[in-house]
């Protein structure tokens, strides 16, 4: 059964960009070339709209704490190359927290802001499926109210939480969404198909910084940031250096424990052997004090009578 579920997930996984294509082309072949030009300008608001994000992002990052998110982003390129290479930030969460503790941030707030935020903090997330959903709405030529707006953003603000960081996971929340109001044709989000793709590099980058800068300012508030370490690690001062393995670490403590379970195993076999010589060394002393009692005089002079051979 195994098989036959992974078998059907390979053929969609192959078919998938057959009919991006295949959607793609219908769309230039009924409304002509000049589509593209309006997915175009859907990409162009989209990473506009994340870059002015992203500024906002690093004025309040160097206003809370002082640090750059210019040189945040230096420290961790490799991350966030490997972020945008699999378009999901879950591939770099562990990765990106042992980055987030060398670099002054405590523990506590590592562990529990940055995975809380990969759930309830998507910025880029929710960045494209506001613009998408307005973008669905003049396409189809469905005119939304304020009152309209203001409910499609509070829901979408609602089913975009816990949403996994895997690609296509917002193009998913959007459908759910546009079947639930009913504001919007389910079957137009179709259209955001052909660029779907392209939007991952913001939603991955946007989501991945945003969750970084509140680890930062989090840890701020709580006191639990070391800023005089942070600055000298986002300069360069100091590298870092990945943890080890906690299973290398038990078994590398592992192995001088064996000369001690020998000992141990000594100690137990010489055990029996050593009460016998207690035994043995007692009771010659014993009898020998037996012996000495015997043929001592009592203290008037008389002879001490000799003991009865039954007694104890």
């Amino acid at each position: 059964m195994q098989n036959v579920i992974f078998a059907v997930v390979g053929f969609i996984m192959k078919l998938a960009p057959i009919a991006v294509f295949g959607a793609t082309a219908h769309l230039v072949g009924e409304y002509g070339l000049g589509a593209l030009s309006t997915y175009g300008k859907l990409i162009a608001v989209c990473y506009g709209v994340a870059l002015l994000f992203l500024l906002f992002l690093g004025v309040a990052l160097k206003a809370v704490t002082g640090l750059s998110l210019w040189k945040f982003v230096r420290y961790t390129r490799e991350e966030m190359l490997l972020a945008l290479g699999t378009a999901s930030s879950e591939s770099v969460m562990p990765r990106m927290m042992q980055k987030l503790r060398h670099a002054g941030c405590r523990d506590d707030a590592v562990g529990l802001v940055l995975p809380t935020g990969y759930s309830f903090n998507l910025d880029g997330a929710s960045i494209y499926l506001s613009i998408g959903t307005l973008f669905i709405a003049q396409a189809v030529g469905v005119d939304l109210s304020l009152g309209q707006q203001i409910t499609v953003v509070l829901v979408l603000m609602l089913t975009s939480k816990g949403m996994a960081g895997v690609p296509g996971s917002a193009f998913l929340a959007l459908s759910a969404t546009a079947a639930a109001l009913g504001v919007i044709p389910a079957g137009a989000v179709a259209l955001l198909l052909g660029v779907d793709r392209i939007m991952d590099a913001m939603r991955v980058a946007t989501n991945l910084l945003g969750n970084c800068v509140a680890v930062f300012v989090v840890s701020r508030w709580e006191g639990a940031l070391d800023r005089g370490r942070a600055a000298r690690v986002l300069d360069g001062k100091e590298d870092f250096v990945a943890d080890t393995a906690p299973g290398a670490e038990a078994g590398e403590a592992a192995e001088p424990a064996e000369p001690a379970e020998s000992g141990e195993a000594a100690d137990a076999a010489d055990a029996p052997a050593t009460e016998t010589g207690t035994k043995a060394l007692v009771g010659q002393r014993t009898g020998a004090d037996h012996e000495h009692t015997a043929d001592t005089p009592a203290p008037d002079g008389e002879p001490t009578p000799p003991r009865r051979a039954d007694a104890t």
